[in-house]
């Protein structure tokens, strides 16, 4: 669940903001957001899903019942901070 969930946010960064976070641990993306324009909210979001999926993935910790909702509204929530405004649709 959680590796899925991370590749398909990774994918959305790649696509959104042209970050090669496919090929980024959890690290460097944490080291590298602030170069990119998102709300603190957006930020945090990310990088509690990413750092609850490394411990899921990585060290095999057991989530809570509720933990894989909340990641993926946290998920949901990311994408709605982040997408593009209309203004910026049309510079484009």
């Amino acid at each position: 669940y959680y590796s899925r969930l991370t590749e398909i946010l990774r994918l959305y960064l790649e696509f959104r903001f042209g970050w090669l976070a496919l090929e980024s641990t959890t690290g460097e993306i944490e080291d590298a957001i602030d170069n990119y324009k998102m709300k603190e909210k957006a930020k945090d979001n990310l990088l509690q899903i990413l750092r609850t999926a490394d411990l899921v993935k990585f060290a095999k910790s057991q989530p809570m019942p509720d933990a894989n909702i909340k990641a993926m509204e946290g998920a949901y929530k990311f994408i709605e901070l982040t997408e593009p405004k209309e203004e910026e649709q049309k510079k484009n």
